[in-house]
């Protein structure tokens, strides 16, 4: 049984994540305040042992409502072994929150282990009802250098490739990104793919202000100097993730996503990063993505994914009934 103290300064829990060998960018301080813009409220604990030692570390956002109730998110997390926090953590959430009855789900981003969901049902977490990711991603191993590295793609990936280089375009990293570029280049994407919006200017804006050096932005002009694709990641020691992507319509016939996405893991690469998660895949709803993530050579990568569970089970049930209706916990 471990104990759960809360972590209130930056500092300290930046230096706490580094000692941990599997991170996640949704579980940094910088992504907690992010959404903290958005409605959500940080929370940041540490369980430790009995001999001080910290076994576990997570961030709950956390969203009440009256009458002491409430919705606790986790995404990304929690870091640590899933023996460490499975059993507490839904008291930790209740303790930290302040809240007298939530609901409590999270989206573990880690690499599914039979044994991990076994722990977690032990201790009487459920799958959730109402998923909002496939559960499914591509891990890309890119210490290797570039040459290396292409020849690992699939032949056609390599081919669209080469097409780009014929157009002259230009990919470079973006050092100082204009939100409303950003946003401009998202919404052209989302009106022709008919998509709800992805990222506006507002998250733009607080995405990029909260996280800092840690995310990468690479965009692609074409011969007039109009940017047609953009891409960016988040990375964390030697891990980097898929954060932005979007491109127009002029990008599609120029192969522009190749050519970004490439740019942007070499560099990647450059600044020690050896494993890029794709950042999901649905080969059923979106096979075009599921294609192109697939033709880097990178391997398919199943999460152990959405949990739940509440201090109420009528409140889950009627948490879950209004997320259900409403699309998602937002």
């Amino acid at each position: 049984m471990v104990s759960w103290k809360v972590i209130d300064d930056a500092s300290a829990w930046a230096g706490h994540l580094a000692e941990f060998g599997e991170q996640h960018y949704m579980q940094t301080w910088g992504w907690g305040e992010h959404r903290a813009h958005f409605g959500w409220r940080p929370i940041r604990c540490a369980a430790l042992e009995e001999s001080g030692k910290i076994v576990a570390l997570v961030q709950f956002l956390v969203r009440g409502y009256p009458g002491g109730v409430g919705i606790v998110w986790v995404p990304g997390g929690p870091i640590g072994e899933v023996a460490a926090w499975a059993e507490t953590l839904l008291e930790a959430a209740k303790t930290a929150s302040g809240l007298r009855h939530i609901v409590l789900k999270m989206n573990v981003l880690r690499a599914y282990r039979a044994e991990d969901a076994l722990v977690m049902r032990m201790y009487g977490w459920l799958r959730t009802t109402n998923s909002l990711t496939s559960g499914l991603s591509m891990m890309w191993d890119i210490s290797q250098e570039a040459d290396s590295r292409m020849a690992t793609t699939t032949k056609n990936w390599r081919h669209n490739f080469k097409r780009s280089e014929k157009y002259g375009l230009t990919v470079e990293r973006w050092d100082n990104p204009n939100v409303q570029e950003i946003a401009a280049l998202y919404a052209e994407m989302e009106q022709l793919k008919g998509l709800s919006e992805q990222v506006g200017e507002r998250a733009a804006e607080s995405i990029l202000g909260t996280m800092g050096e840690s995310v990468l932005v690479y965009r692609c002009l074409d011969e007039t100097g109009q940017m047609i694709a953009l891409r960016a990641c988040a990375f964390l020691g030697n891990h980097g993730w898929d954060l932005m992507a979007a491109s127009g319509n002029a990008a599609r016939k120029v192969y522009a996503s190749y050519a970004t996405l490439w740019g942007l893991v070499n560099e990647c690469h450059t600044r020690g990063v050896r494993y890029y998660d794709l950042a999901g895949v649905d080969p059923r709803g979106n096979k075009g993505v599921w294609d192109f993530k697939r033709g880097t050579g990178a391997e398919a990568l199943e999460y152990l994914g959405e949990w739940e569970c509440a201090s109420s089970e009528v409140l889950r049930v009627g948490v879950n009934f209004a997320l259900n209706r409403r699309g998602g916990a937002g």
